[in-house]
């Protein structure tokens, strides 16, 4: 009897091994190469190599609209009207998903150059307002497209401008992106350094467990 209690509890200690709880890692990546774009748009972009299944999403973006001049490093140099209705931002992922973070016509104001920094986040307390601001808000698309997603690959935010003689600019971008998965891998240094020089002008990557 005590053997067969002891084959037993075996059976269940190696099952709980082998069905348990799935990996859980929070992945941290950022691109901080700057850029204007007036009447134009520019792409930034982040590569993982860490797999995983997407649980949550948010992103924090530097950026401006300003109303002429620019300084050396991407800020607004001078007042004027920015015309911030032509701004827009999205944010594609790895499988093709596409989320619209603002459109254009989506802002209504200020009304002078303005640099802010956001961050975009579906459990935000508010929604975006129509006037440019600093703050946490939802974005005008739902993050939550990308749950479900494989977290490897590459990252895009797209920074637009629709019409001329006032920019939209790009400091930073950040995401922090909730992972689970079974295969959740976590590249040497040396790794990484190769994939960053396979994909020019990507940014970095931190992965820390949670």
């Amino acid at each position: 009897m005590a053997t067969k209690m002891k084959c037993l509890i075996a059976g269940a200690v190696l099952a709980a091994a082998t069905t348990g709880p799935a990996h859980a890692a929070l992945i941290t990546a950022t691109n901080s190469t700057g850029g204007s774009a007036d009447q134009s748009f520019i792409d930034r972009s982040v590569g993982i190599v860490s797999t995983g299944t997407i649980l949550d999403l948010d992103i924090t973006v530097e950026w401006s609209k300003c109303g002429s001049g620019v300084t050396a490093d991407f800020f607004c140099s001078s007042g004027g009207f920015p015309y911030p209705g032509e701004a827009f931002m999205n944010l594609t992922g790895p499988t093709g998903t596409n989320v619209v973070l603002f459109s254009s016509s989506y802002f209504s104001g200020p009304g002078s150059s303005i640099d802010v920094t956001n961050t975009f986040n579906d459990e935000a307390v508010s929604s975006l307002p129509t006037t440019i601001q600093s703050g946490t808000f939802q974005p005008v698309g739902a993050l939550s497209a990308f749950d479900g997603d494989d977290v490897a690959g590459t990252w895009t935010l797209r920074i637009g401008d629709t019409v001329g003689a006032d920019p939209i600019l790009f400091r930073s971008f950040t995401l922090n992106i909730r992972t689970t998965g079974d295969s959740v891998s976590v590249p040497e240094p040396g790794s990484l350094a190769l994939f960053g020089l396979g994909l020019a002008g990507l940014g970095f990557l931190r992965r820390r467990r949670s």
